[in-house]
């Protein structure tokens, strides 16, 4: 069969399983798929995610965790590609290369949505918002968690690489997270290490900010930042 063809009878499985179910009797998926993209009026708006390329997981067997946010494996998300909302569809996001990947689990076919063409995603109840590159801070286009929205938003950079480790004796390959924070005014993203640089970001509320820092004792250290930035920028944006 066509591998274009292919795709599309599954993404068709995937989003329209009570058709495809009352069908399994008809041998041809390939005149199935094109049937249903050709006839039925919202086919047309999912044969946008055809757009995309195959994806292959690349990590070796004897590594130490995985490429992928959150689970690791497909979970229902949402998400806004080419212009269109598509919901509950089976996602994964890989870190280390950035990419979202639309999944089959039942014909194990996994797609690379174009990265352009995504505009956010929500998976495990997390949003990520596709950004522009930015010269100035030295980012390059990519995904972001929005931790906060609103005026003033908190954004985290996610990525995942691959150390060499000796586990039980033995060289093996560790997936490390990493994770940069990120605080975005007026278009502008200043990364967010100490709370020095938070409070320089905000300078119109910044003896406020202060203020709030110590009566909530609100600490910057790796483990606690994330979670004490979007309770000072949750009260700034409240000022």
């Amino acid at each position: 069969m066509n591998k274009t063809l292919y795709i599309a009878a599954v993404l068709v499985t995937l989003l329209f399983p009570r058709y495809t179910r009352a069908q399994q009797t008809q041998p041809d998926t390939t005149t199935l798929a094109v049937g249903l993209l050709a006839h039925r009026p919202t086919t047309a708006t999912s044969a946008r995610l055809l757009s995309g390329t195959e994806y292959l997981d690349y990590t070796p067997g004897n590594t130490v965790g995985n490429q992928f946010f959150a689970a690791g494996t497909a979970q229902p998300g949402n998400v806004h590609y080419d212009g269109r909302y598509f919901v509950k569809m089976p996602l994964l996001y890989d870190l280390k290369l950035d990419q979202l990947i639309l999944e089959d689990t039942v014909h194990r076919v996994k797609l690379h949505l174009i990265d352009e063409r995504v505009a956010f995603f929500v998976l495990e109840g997390q949003r990520f918002v596709r950004l522009g590159a930015d010269p100035a801070a030295g980012l390059p286009a990519g995904f972001y968690q929005q931790l906060l929205a609103g005026r003033t938003q908190l954004l985290v950079r996610r990525s995942k690489r691959v150390a060499e480790e000796i586990v039980q004796q033995h060289l093996s390959f560790v997936y490390k997270e990493t994770a940069r924070l990120f605080i975005k005014k007026d278009g502008q993203l200043t990364e967010v290490d100490k709370l020095k640089t938070l409070l320089d970001a905000l300078p119109d509320r910044k003896p406020e900010l202060q203020k709030f820092a110590r009566s909530q004792k609100l600490k910057f250290s790796p483990a606690v930042r994330e979670a004490s930035a979007v309770q000072l920028v949750s009260y700034y944006n409240s000022l």
